[in-house]
């Protein structure tokens, strides 16, 4: 039997108001980061604009796909099956992956992926933040690169 909860009109419109925040927040939010919304079983619901111009996609190519489609051949299956064992037992995962655009270039995106729960505790949806890091990751490799090469080539102390 559903339960129903009865407010006094006072606390009707505190309840509205904080409603009308909640919204706003999530709308500020969206502007600014890049927004995937994911089913409990891993399965694509939403993604914002700045998802969609991230990875070349558009929305209807998403809804009801796995998050392995945007994932690089070369990341392990296993590894990712873990990541959703984890949030679908609620916790919070962040990470850095090698991605492939609409366009099949590679791309790379960290994540942070959010478990939602409602307030029985289930775990309602997942809301992935994504930030593209694509710059960040080649300028790394490349000085990563370079010391390799410069240890290669003299004679260098490490302390």
């Amino acid at each position: 039997m559903p339960k129903f909860h009865f407010y006094p009109v006072e606390q009707m419109s505190v309840i509205t108001n904080k409603t009308s925040e909640v919204h706003a927040e999530l709308r500020a939010l969206n502007q600014v980061f890049a927004t995937v919304r994911y089913s409990p079983d891993g399965r694509i619901k939403a993604a914002n604009h700045r998802f969609l111009r991230i990875t070349g996609y558009e929305l209807p190519d998403l809804i009801g796909q796995q998050e392995t489609m945007f994932l690089s051949k070369s990341y392990e299956r296993t590894e990712q099956n873990a990541i959703w064992e984890d949030l679908r037992a609620g916790k919070f995962v962040e990470k850095r992956s090698l991605c492939i655009t609409n366009g099949g270039h590679e791309i790379w995106l960290h994540s942070r992926h959010v478990p939602l729960q409602n307030d029985g505790g289930h775990i309602t949806e997942i809301v992935q933040i994504v930030e593209d890091v694509t710059e960040q990751q080649t300028r790394e490799a490349d000085e990563r690169s370079q010391i390799i090469a410069i240890n290669k080539t003299q004679a260098v102390a490490h302390f």
